[in-house]
């Protein structure tokens, strides 16, 4: 005996209410920075990971008279 697939319930429709860049990134309430100031500050810090993690190139000069 085949039974017939039932129809699934409708999924009610959510709006997503739009949300500016703005209100995403929560401003800290302490720091009273400027946006600009605050991404300009965040680069560096990216900047300064970026540069710590490649290795500095190491010269090593070897005496031969030691050897």
């Amino acid at each position: 005996m085949q039974t017939t697939p039932k129809k699934a319930a409708p999924l009610p429709k959510v709006t997503k209410k739009k949300t500016s860049a703005f209100e995403k990134t929560p401003l800290k309430p302490s720091t009273k920075k400027s946006r600009q100031e605050m991404l300009i500050e965040e680069l560096a810090d990216a900047e300064k990971k970026a540069t710590a993690s490649k290795p500095s190139p190491k010269i090593i000069f070897i005496d031969l008279v030691d050897l």
